[in-house]
């Protein structure tokens, strides 16, 4: 809605909130796209390339949550780049709701063991926290590809996919 009000008349706003109070349907070109893991995995990375920036491996790791806007066609996607360090998922969790696109990154280097336990603390806070858990929508992105070793790339993410299939 960033500018909406602004370009509108009162009367459109107004009628604005009659339909939200209503329960009338307001389409709103606007998504909140929220990048999740542990730290250092590639979130802000992942977040600075769709905003089509270059690569900056001075950039540190993300302290809270840095907040975006990334513009694809008419869609608006606000992008909310978490900070993966431990000391910060319980502030984080204030965020979660259903009605967002989570994106949940793991290091395809990384054991499988590792991804299953951080991603699990993922999707637990996000079912534990959202409306209706069968209307969030999550994609699981296996990320240090270009890192990984033939036998990495091949198991890991089935390894990861399966453990989390039997877990959800």
């Amino acid at each position: 809605l960033d500018g909406f009000f602004a370009k509108q008349s009162a009367s459109a706003i107004i009628q604005f909130a009659k339909d939200r109070a209503s329960g009338a349907h307001v389409q709103l070109k606007e998504l909140k796209l929220m990048v999740m893991g542990q730290a250092a995995v590639g979130k802000t990375t992942l977040v600075r390339c769709l905003r089509r920036e270059a690569f900056n491996p001075k950039i540190l790791s993300t302290d809270g949550i840095e907040l975006g806007r990334i513009q694809l066609g008419n869609i608006t996607f606000v992008t909310w780049d978490f900070g993966g360090q431990k000391v910060y998922r319980y502030t984080h969790q204030l965020f979660l709701t259903s009605n967002a696109i989570y994106l949940l990154l793991f290091k395809v280097t990384d054991p499988p063991s590792v991804s299953i336990n951080e991603l699990a603390f993922w999707i637990n806070s996000l079912t534990a926290r959202s409306s209706s858990s069968s209307s969030t929508k999550v994609m699981l992105l296996a990320t240090h590809c270009d890192r990984a070793s033939r036998l990495q790339l091949e198991s890991h993410p089935r390894e990861v996919f399966q453990a989390l299939s039997e877990l959800y």
